[in-house]
């Protein structure tokens, strides 16, 4: 038994041994730091540095270090302190290090374009293990960041993922101004090359953040219609987005897919229908509505519930969801796909799209426009205003005409023609 115990003890032991080698703290020193090809230290000299960047550049740090033991599970990491909206890091895979041996390793950090610009960022440098974190304090790393003189971002395209062939895809360009000057005379191109289409439109003016007043911004929308044609292939296409500024010299370009389905179809299942409109243009005034009746007519065998979405609206107002009608073979069924200006919507006309669902699967594609207009301005109270003043004139006209009518009987009632034959007013000689 005392055997026993004893080969227990030597054998947990070995184990415990064996973990404190395989954990053993890491110990390294640093050779050299650069950033940018700028030295921050070498050797025994170190410096504190600050360097100039702008915007979307990247900053590249290269390291090298000697290890003072054996340490499995290493890691280099560097990242930038500041960064409102997330972390600014790269770091290395892990890998092990022996004593003795000298290692480099490079990282790369990306600046955003949308970090806050003329302020000051410090760089961190780490090596870390399992059990061990080495902060790199041979010297002192800050970036300078600064607006680039020309730039612009795509903060965003809002367009449907999908559309038939012969119908309009309408797109919702934001485009940023995140350099240092103010952008005129923006030029953005949406296109489909492969298709041999495209559309532009041009923003006035853009200015940087520092210029912003209540006319002016630094983030503008534009409103692009892309038709496709009827005989497209179906499958996916690349939109091509390009953004032409600092009078042409600059160009931006933006990729995004789009599903093209190149024959338009309702499946078996729920047969055909006639779907229509009752107009494809209304006025609405800003921060007011409009309706846009849809009529459908089940021709199939079957019932087949409908519903509507709406794509483009996004960038001047919202869409009310109308909910669903399931309409009967045969019988006919309507929808109002209404739409809501925002207060401050762009006045003008903007396209947009509706999609009519049944059962799920798009069955037509309605292209719809509205024409915002400021309060007071609206159609309707001009056409209030129009049918006032047409009854006034026929009011006028009615009296006028009375009048008239009056007038001449009693010109007719003072003056008579004398009667033939008659002596009066006969004079003799």
């Amino acid at each position: 038994m005392k055997n026993i115990a004893k080969i227990l003890s030597v054998f947990l032991a070995i184990l415990v041994l064996t973990s404190f080698a395989s954990a053993a703290e890491l110990d390294v020193a640093f050779n050299a730091v650069h950033v940018n090809d700028v030295r921050v230290t070498s050797g025994p000299y170190s410096r504190a540095v600050t360097i100039n960047v702008e915007r979307g550049d990247d900053v590249e740090i290269e390291t090298s270090f000697r290890a003072k033991s054996d340490t499995e599970d290493v890691r280099v990491k560097a990242w930038i302190e500041g960064y409102e909206y997330g972390d600014i890091e790269d770091r290395t895979s892990l890998f092990d290090v022996e004593k003795g041996v000298t290692y480099s390793k490079k990282l790369t950090l990306e600046v955003p374009d949308d970090i806050d610009a003329n302020e000051k960022y410090r760089v961190r440098l780490e090596i870390s293990s399992q059990n061990t974190d080495i902060d790199f304090t041979g010297g002192s790393i800050t970036l300078n960041v600064v607006e680039e003189r020309h730039s612009l971002s795509v903060r965003d395209v809002i367009a449907n993922s999908a559309v038939n062939a012969g119908k309009t895809l309408p797109l919702t360009v934001w485009v940023e101004n995140t350099g240092d000057k103010d952008e005129k005379g923006v030029i953005v191109e949406a296109s489909i090359p492969e298709l041999g289409i495209s559309t532009r439109k041009m923003i006035r003016e853009i200015v940087t953040e520092e210029n912003e007043d209540d006319e002016d911004v630094s983030l503008d929308f534009v409103d692009l219609n892309l038709r496709i044609p009827e005989d497209a292939d179906a499958g996916q296409y690349l939109v091509e987005v390009n953004v032409v500024y600092n009078k042409g010299h600059s160009v931006l370009t933006e990729t995004y897919p789009v599903d093209i389905t190149g024959v338009k179809f309702i499946k078996p299942t729920v047969g055909k229908a006639i779907i229509n409109v009752d107009t494809n243009v209304q006025s609405v005034e800003q921060g007011e509505g409009a309706a846009y009746r849809v009529l459908i007519v089940n021709l199939g065998k079957e019932a087949v519930t409908y519903s509507l979405n709406v794509a483009g609206v996004q960038s001047w107002g919202n869409f009310v969801d109308p909910g669903f009608v399931t309409i009967q073979p045969g019988s006919t069924g309507e929808l109002n796909a209404f739409v809501v200006a925002n207060e401050n919507a762009a006045t003008g006309r903007h396209a947009f799209n509706v999609n009519v669902k049944a059962n799920s699967e798009i069955a037509d594609t309605l292209n719809l426009e509205a024409d915002v207009v400021s309060k007071g301005l609206s159609l309707g109270s001009t056409r209030r205003v129009l049918e006032v003043g047409f009854i006034v004139l026929v009011v006028v006209l009615i009296i006028l005409g009375l009048v008239i009518l009056f007038t001449k009987v009693r010109e007719e009632e003072s003056y008579e023609e004398p009667k033939e034959g008659s002596e009066e007013g006969q004079a003799y000689y």
